[in-house]
């Protein structure tokens, strides 16, 4: 009985590993998911059109044209939308150090939470804060799963817009269906 018992952990221990493996070779790294209008990526010194399907590396910076946008997929179910005028620097891709840069414009963040996984990340949530966007003048970082929108238009002031979650801009916790503004004069937080 033992000695059945011992085979089967090890069975499930070793098939558990290998879809790990199979799994993470599909969510690693973000790619363009759809593109609208004038995208470009810029790579070193090489500027080129941004097309859906394609994987973006860290360094890479993505610019927008008015009326344009780019959906970017982080990882199945959690998207990153870059509005028009806009310009992202990816620095770190793995999903669970993320650091992105918006030098200006305006940026869209969902992030969901698995199914059977909201009491664990409810705990634990600084699983997600790992997910930082830094602006020229705040750092957000995205502390549960929900939707946030990110503006920086000038080096003055940036907007967190937090639709369902919670996030924290310059050490601020700002929760759901609330907005924190960061400029020279501190940080305002408010109800949509």
């Amino acid at each position: 009985m033992i000695y059945m018992m011992i085979v089967i952990i090890i069975s499930l221990m070793s098939a558990g590993g290998q879809r790990h493996e199979s799994f993470e070779g599909f969510i690693s790294g973000i790619r363009a998911n759809a593109v609208k209008g004038e995208v470009f990526y810029q790579r070193g010194d090489g500027k080129f059109p941004l097309e859906a399907g394609h994987k973006l590396e860290e360094g890479d910076f993505i610019k927008t044209e008015r009326n344009s946008y780019a959906e970017l997929l982080l990882q199945p179910g959690n998207y990153l939308r870059v509005g028009g005028e806009s310009e992202i620097q990816i620095f770190s891709d793995p999903y669970d150090k993320m650091r992105l840069k918006l030098n200006h414009g305006s940026i869209s963040v969902e992030i969901m939470a698995k199914d059977g996984e909201s009491s664990f990340f409810e705990s634990l949530s600084q699983v997600y804060e790992l997910i930082r966007i830094i602006t020229p003048n705040a750092e957000v970082f995205i502390t549960r799963p929900g939707i946030f929108r990110i503006n920086s238009f000038n080096a003055g002031r940036t907007d967190l817009i937090v639709r369902d979650g919670e996030a924290v801009i310059n050490g601020r916790l700002v929760k759901e269906k609330r907005t924190g503004a960061a400029s020279s004069n501190g940080i305002e937080i408010f109800e949509v």
